[in-house]
């Protein structure tokens, strides 16, 4: 029988919740009396009341700080630092379920990304408040003139926004509405007047009306309430777990009922509503934030990279084009459209134009954290949600899980894995960077663990400290990766590069391979880059199944969590791919459901006419037209094998050597790569066929490579640099940019032979007595020091044990492990570098390397620490406790 409780993540003296300056002045206050406080906040910044509203002239925030140089970031950095400086611990991103006396002591509940989670204190201040959207404020600049204004408007709710007897839990999407509207209406007026005027950001809510206390406890709903079992994640078993009886371990929630319920309004998710809703399903849009469109908006990332734009994303694209260009909104001149760049306010003010036209109910401010299968309504799912309506379970014939990490995917028994699947290190997130109130600046460089609330905390109040010139940064963590939720079917590398098509083609993407953050696909280590093509997803990627391989019926997954693996993954997150995505999916639904049946037990015929009819996605590829023989017969040193250099605007159709060549089975090149090598005299390609040979299982020239890569390596000052492009590769590992010998060393760990230690012995020498300039991309630093680790995993030879103690001994990545929260984003790539040295020590059977990931699980950067937990349980698994006589050989894509 399953224990009933909850995951306890916190225990404190005194508990304080509540977004706005009452919560903070009472935490300050009770900080100041010497008593231990914590601060669990909904919003992602101190002061939402002021922060959220854009209310920068507001008497509370006192006018020393409202002098020359005042910036939103100077404000919301100096309030941290206060709490910081009074011992307040602060935790964001939470929102309050119900708080019940437990053993002398109080426990409140609270719902985040990883589920449901409790704190246990002596005290608790509820300081929420809420406040009706009535007055509303967007920043302005004006040209040649410093700094920046407040363009404030009063909106009125009419009938048409507020009717009697409306759902209560729309009402605050209902009245943002009115108030953006009114705002641009506004702003169009008085731009007639001064057209120097400019848009930046709109506020995240509105204020004005008459505030209320929202009291603990309080019950919302229209239906009778019901009791629910809300889980929490504990992954590694990091924190405590309180069994608690069925009665209080049950959440207390009023109960709605729809057809659809879309989880998650960002990129994709908004989409699926619009569609759904005009395919005629009533359908619920659960968002936790006040602003549709997710990292596209409230992300900040409001210029388009790659991408498909078909008319489901043209139509939306054309809206908020139209409505920028009345404004007069400046725009980077964008690479593929001119539609490339927009403003993230007005964006999100379209897509709730569309929902609300569409009949989409939009429920702002509630998180959907857990899910489950009601017997008694006819095995409809059941999504339990909390926040400024309280707690509140919406039944439904389907669900789209577009939380953007399979949330309630992993709720319903989804199998999948977070990043990769050997480790949590994902591509880096972002807490957006604005350095004026119209313009952001790319800022993805990090990681976090999404489901730990307190790792949440971390990343964002590092990443406010990140970046020069700030003037603001953003309110919603963008994350490039997370989970990869196990489908009925799995997108991988090789689909990509072999341009496979699916029976069940839902949609079509195109990128160039862009990570940004540290990939493990076998291929790209050695050496061969996936080029900028289209690819092709199927529906049953996004059809989730349990650890047994078992449909979760009902559910499906939308966003980037979708069935595909880490390495293909920087191929299919783009925006427009996503928002097209997203409306497919949602029409999909509404066309199954009309018929009383699901999409994926449509007549695959119909179903594809269906598709072909909803937008101009021709759903087809071009054909793959080598065989493996003959791209071993052809390759030579001159075929391309990067795709880096590549224009923007291009897109890969052509079949290449390189490709097949790597895509193949073994058997089938393995003897034409042997009388190629038996009759090839010229040098470069020779040690290009050694490559491939060695890749599938041919290690009989390991000998003469390794000379020529130490022929290399004493020939250079220093170490060999990359000579090829690095176009967009940032600071590494990023795009799988390596210099060129770097991927030959990595080659080598596909032999059996020990020969392979001398050039690694000659480039330790280097990497020990040279300067390491880890920033410079051609130097190529960081990927010389990986190749020792990657090597030894796959070609375990004992005398890489030393080798990697040495590198281990490195100042730089000694100090990362005493620096762990430090600003500087080396830290990390630092810290990544301890972990991946350290798993190959023990995965050499060497203890010290298990000493090593104990160490590192004690970092407070869970993806780093987790990594380390996941390996040493994976070892004990595996049972991995003597020197290995065969390394890893399964490929990884």
């Amino acid at each position: 029988m399953e224990r009933t409780g909850t995951v306890i993540i916190a225990e404190t003296e005194y508990l304080v919740a509540g977004e706005g300056m009452a919560a903070l002045r009472e935490a300050g206050r009770l900080a100041g009396e010497g008593k231990k406080v914590l601060l669990a906040s909904a919003a992602s910044c101190l002061a939402e009341d002021i922060c959220g509203t854009n209310r920068y002239r507001s008497p509370q925030i006192g006018e020393e700080l409202l002098g020359e140089g005042f910036t939103p970031d100077s404000y919301q950095l100096s309030l941290e630092e206060n709490c910081e400086k009074l011992g307040i611990t602060l935790l964001y991103c939470v929102r309050y379920v119900d708080k019940q006396p437990v053993n002398g002591k109080t426990l409140v509940r609270f719902a985040a990304k990883g589920g449901l989670f409790g704190i246990l204190c002596g005290e608790f201040a509820d300081r929420r408040e809420s406040a009706q959207d009535c007055s509303y404020i967007a920043l302005v600049t004006e040209k040649g003139k410093p700094g920046f204004g407040l363009f404030e408007i009063s909106a009125e709710v009419g009938e048409n926004t507020d009717q009697a007897g409306a759902d209560a839990a729309t009402a605050t999407a209902r009245r943002l509405y009115a108030c953006r509207r009114e705002l641009i209406r506004s702003f169009l007026e008085k731009r007639k007047e001064n057209p120097d005027l400019y848009l930046g950001r709109f506020a995240r809510r509105g204020f004005g009306g008459k505030a209320a206390r929202r009291e603990s406890g309080e019950e919302t709903g229209t239906k009778e309430a019901r009791r629910v079992f809300p889980k929490g994640q504990n992954r590694f078993g990091r924190y405590g777990f309180l069994e608690l009886p069925e009665e209080k371990a049950a959440v207390s929630a009023g109960q709605e009922s729809c057809d659809l319920v879309v989880a998650g309004g960002g990129t994709a998710g908004v989409m699926a509503a619009i569609h759904a809703a005009r395919g005629g399903l009533r359908t619920v849009l659960i968002e936790p934030n006040y602003d549709l469109g997710g990292t596209q908006t409230a992300g900040g990332v409001s210029t388009y990279w790659f991408g498909h734009r078909f008319s489901d994303v043209r139509e939306m694209d054309g809206l908020v084009d139209g409505l920028c260009t009345r404004c007069g909104v400046r725009k980077r001149q964008g690479i593929w459209s001119g539609r490339d760049d927009f403003h993230a306010g007005i964006r999100s003010f379209v897509y709730l134009k569309c929902c609300l036209e569409a009949g989409v109910k939009v429920v702002f401010g509630q998180i959907a954290y857990d899910a489950f299968y009601e017997e008694r309504t006819g095995g409809r799912i059941g999504v339990v949600t909390a926040g400024d309506v309280g707690n509140l379970v919406y039944f439904a014939e389907a669900v789209i899980d577009a939380t953007g990490d399979g949330d309630l995917a992993v709720a319903l028994g989804a199998a999948g894995c977070y990043g990769s699947k050997q480790d949590l290190i994902t591509y880096w997130a972002s807490l957006a960077q604005y350095t004026s109130p119209d313009a952001y600046r790319n800022n993805f460089s990090s990681m976090l663990f999404a489901e730990d609330p307190f790792d949440y905390t971390r990343f964002i109040r590092l990443g406010r400290k990140r970046g020069e010139e700030k003037f603001d940064h953003g309110s919603y963590v963008s994350m490039r990766e997370s989970r990869h939720i196990r489908g009925m079917a799995e997108v991988s590398l090789k689909d990509l590069i072999t341009y496979r098509t699916w029976e069940d083609a839902l949609y079509t993407c195109y990128s160039n391979y862009d990570p940004k953050g540290k990939l493990d696909a076998d291929m790209v280590y050695c050496g061969v880059l996936p080029p900028q093509v289209s690819i092709q997803i199927p529906l049953s990627a996004l059809l989730p199944v349990d650890g047994k391989g078992r449909r979760i019926e009902g559910l499906y997954v939308a966003g980037k969590a979708i069935s595909a693996t880490h390495n293909v993954f920087p191929s299919i997150r783009m925006q427009p791919d996503l928002m097209h995505q997203g409306a497919v999916l949602g029409s999909l639904l509404a066309k199954a459901l009309s018929e009383g049946t699901v999409p994926e037990r449509m007549d695959p015929e119909k179903r594809r006419e269906f598709l072909l009819a909803c937008s101009d996605d021709p759903l087809t590829l071009p054909e793959n037209r080598l065989t493996a023989e003959e791209c071993a017969k052809r390759v030579t040193a001159k075929s391309r094998s990067q795709w880096v250099d590549v224009p923007f605007e291009w897109e890969e159709t052509g079949s290449f050597e390189t490709l097949g060549l790597i895509a193949a089975e073994p058997e089938e090149v393995r003897p034409v790569l042997r009388r190629r090598l038996e009759q090839e005299t010229e040098e470069e390609t020779r040690e290009m066929l050694i490559g491939y040979a060695l890749w599938h299982g041919m290690d009989d020239w390991t000998q003469e490579l390794c000379s020529a890569l130490c022929r290399k390596i004493r020939a250079a000052d220093g170490l060999p640099e990359r000579a090829g492009s690095t176009m967009c590769a940032q600071l590494l590992p990023d795009h799988g940019v390596m210099p060129e010998l770097a991927y030959q060393l990595n080659q080598l760990g596909w032999s059996g032979k020990d020969c392979v230690l001398e050039p690694f012995a000659l480039v330790l020498d280097r990497l020990e007595n040279g300067e390491r300039d880890y920033r410079t991309i051609q130097k190529g630093i960081y990927h010389y020091i990986e190749a020792f680790a990657y090597a030894a995993a796959h070609n375990p030879q004992k005398g890489f044990i030393p080798m990697l103690k040495r590198l281990l001994k490195l100042p730089e990545l000694e100090r990362s492990l005493t620096d762990m929260d430090s600003v500087d984003l080396m830290t990390e790539r630092y810290q990544i570098l301890v972990f991946i040295l350290n798993r190959a020590l023990a995965l050499l059977g060497e203890e010290e390397g298990r000493d090593g990931l104990r160490r590192l699980t004690a970092l407070s950067n869970m993806a780093v620490s987790g990594s380390a937990r996941m390996t040493l349980e994976r070892l004990k698994t595996e049972e991995r406790t003597g020197f290995p006589t065969e390394g890893i050989r399964k490929k990884v894509w």
